[in-house]
């Protein structure tokens, strides 16, 4: 895939492009993978595009503006990096988002919580006091801490929707339980921004 994309990119920039990479679901998984693999070659601009030419069948001329910017904005997208992987820097022109429904499990879905969670389901059957003792596992896979995690957290107020968006660690994150699949659709996403962005509106006007 990423030679695809490489070549797909670099037809289409003239100078001073900012490309954003972004998904839902397993595809926030893939464009934040794409995104931390570029910013891994230290550059995104002419000096890896052209290096990355040599060695590929699809670039033979790459000569990508130095300029060009890149960011990442995900929704609901899993846990993809181990702790073992080297962390990137981002660069200040760039910006990395986590987008996260605080109530969508599928941001959680490292097969470690997943099975911690079903012998809980399983036990708690006949061992309700397991639930109290209960705590969240180390997850392996992570979502990237490089990113900045911001949750949405919506309430019901009389007939209004309001969400709130907060900002959390990975790791605090990571110790917070969610099981409404439902959270996980896109078009709740879009309707919790819309009621964020609509309450936010108000509050500057207000």
């Amino acid at each position: 895939m990423e030679p695809s994309v490489t070549k797909a990119i670099q037809a289409r920039l003239r100078g001073g492009e900012h490309i954003v990479f972004t998904g839902h679901s397993a595809g926030g998984g893939v464009a934040a993978l794409l995104f931390i693999h570029y910013l891994a070659q230290k550059t995104f601009g002419g000096q890896y595009m052209h290096a990355h030419a040599a060695n590929s069948r699809c670039l033979k001329h790459a000569n990508t503006p130095s300029d060009t910017k890149i960011s990442c904005l995900t929704f609901a997208a899993p846990p993809i990096v181990s702790r073992t992987q080297t962390p990137v820097t981002i660069p200040e022109t760039s910006t990395f988002l986590s987008c996260i429904n605080e109530n969508d499990p599928v941001p959680r879905a490292d097969k470690t919580y997943i099975m911690s969670f079903a012998e809980l389901y399983a036990t708690y059957k006949t061992r309700a006091e397991t639930l109290s003792s209960w705590l969240p596992p180390v997850p392996k896979l992570h979502i990237p801490e490089e990113s900045t995690l911001v949750v949405l957290r919506p309430k019901q107020v009389s007939d209004q929707l309001e969400v709130g968006l907060h900002e959390l660690g990975v790791e605090q994150f990571e110790k917070t339980l969610a099981l409404d699949a439902e959270a996980h659709k896109m078009d709740w996403y879009l309707e919790e921004l819309r009621a964020w962005d609509r309450g936010s509106s108000a509050m500057a006007h207000g």
